[in-house]
Formats: C-alpha cells, structure tokens, sequence
C-alpha cells in the first residue's frame, strides 16, 4: 500500500543555520571577553593607587621637613626621589620643578593609552590622565 517515509535528522540547510548563529554568538563573547584590556585597565588602577599614595608621602615630608626631598648638603632637588622612584617603581617620574615652591607632579605612562601619562598634582591633589603630564591644561580626570 502506500509507504510513508520517516523524516528523521536534520537537514543540510538547518545544520548550516545553527552553525552560523553559534559562530556569530561566539565571535560577539571573544570580543566582549577582551583579557588583555582588562589587564591594562588594572595596571593603571594600580599605578594610580601607587601615585596616590607616593603623592601624599612627599606632602607629608614636605610638611613635616620644610623643604623638597631630596635637598640637603647641595644635593639637587629631587635626586634622591628620583632615584627611589626609579629602582622601587619602575617607570614613575618625580619633577618638582613644576609650578612654585613645594608643587611637584609624580607621572608614569599609562598602560591602556600609550600616549598619555598619569599624573600626580601636588597643587590640586587630583590625579588625571594627561598628554603632556607637566601641563593640568591637557589633562581629563579620572573617572
């Protein structure tokens, strides 16, 4: 009599819809996952702890010392920060010759925007992403 056929399994078509959707959704999920971004963005939260901290030490002396760190028996201002800087925090910059007395700025450069630093004002106590970071005019704080 008449035979009916059995429909079983999935068709050529129907395979290759559900493979494109799942390509689709996992080339959305890699991107949003971005690994390193988050990497950078931690480093600089923790550049920017580290020059919060290094900020307020050197009011500290400044306030408690009168003076620089760094000045005493004709040694040049800020030797001896930068320095300590240099072998304790690899890449931070001490310049105390920014603005007048007791004003300095502490920098390093960013690790998410290779262009622009993070910097420390003594003047304002803020800390801002900065292009030319001995300058508050080219900064934009942090959020």
């Amino acid at each position: 009599m008449f035979m009916t056929r059995c429909k079983c399994g999935f068709t050529l078509i129907e395979l290759l819809i559900v493979v494109s959707v799942v390509a689709i959704l996992t080339a959305y999920l890699v991107r949003s996952m971005n690994i390193n971004r988050h990497r950078l963005v931690a480093e600089d939260g923790v550049k920017i702890v580290n020059l919060e901290k290094l900020g307020q030490g050197v009011e500290a002396y400044i306030s408690a010392e009168r003076e620089m760190p760094g000045v005493n028996a004709g040694v040049p201002v800020g030797s001896s920060l930068n320095f300590y800087l240099q072998t304790w925090l690899d890449g931070y910059v001490y310049d105390p010759s920014v603005g007048s007395a007791n004003e300095f700025v502490v920098y390093i450069q960013s690790s998410v925007d290779a262009s622009s630093s993070i910097t420390y004002f003594s003047r304002t106590g803020e800390i801002m992403y900065c292009t030319d970071p001995t300058s508050m005019g080219t900064c934009t704080s942090i959020d």
